[in-house]
């Protein structure tokens, strides 16, 4: 359990939700959600580059930012890595960069 302080002062104790709702975006259907994981979709995007446009496609996995406040997740630069990782092709070593001020890089521009 963790406890966080909203800006009214009101005091909210979260535990289990902490996890579960960043697990619903590597498996949707355990929120109910009948969609494509996140880790999925970063592999749709770079499969849609044709075969002869394979080097784009090996810096695409190369170069993964994340940015935004949900990339702000305990843990989810790891696992993100790990699961792009597996999805990759075996002769290239993707690579996710999640800088301290990725919470507002969506703001100034990746």
């Amino acid at each position: 359990e963790q406890n966080f302080e909203l800006p009214d002062g009101t005091v909210l104790t979260v535990a289990q939700e902490r996890f579960r709702m960043a697990e619903a975006l590597f498996e949707p259907s355990i929120a109910g959600l009948d969609q494509m994981s996140i880790h999925k979709m970063v592999l749709r995007v770079i499969e849609q580059f044709e075969d002869n446009l394979m080097p784009v496609q090996k810096e695409f996995w190369e170069n993964l930012v994340l940015c935004g406040g949900t990339s702000m997740l305990q843990g989810l630069p790891e696992r993100m890595s790990k699961e792009v990782q597996a999805l990759c092709p075996d002769n290239v070593t993707s690579k996710v960069f999640a800088e301290p001020d990725r919470k507002h890089l969506p703001w100034v521009g990746a």
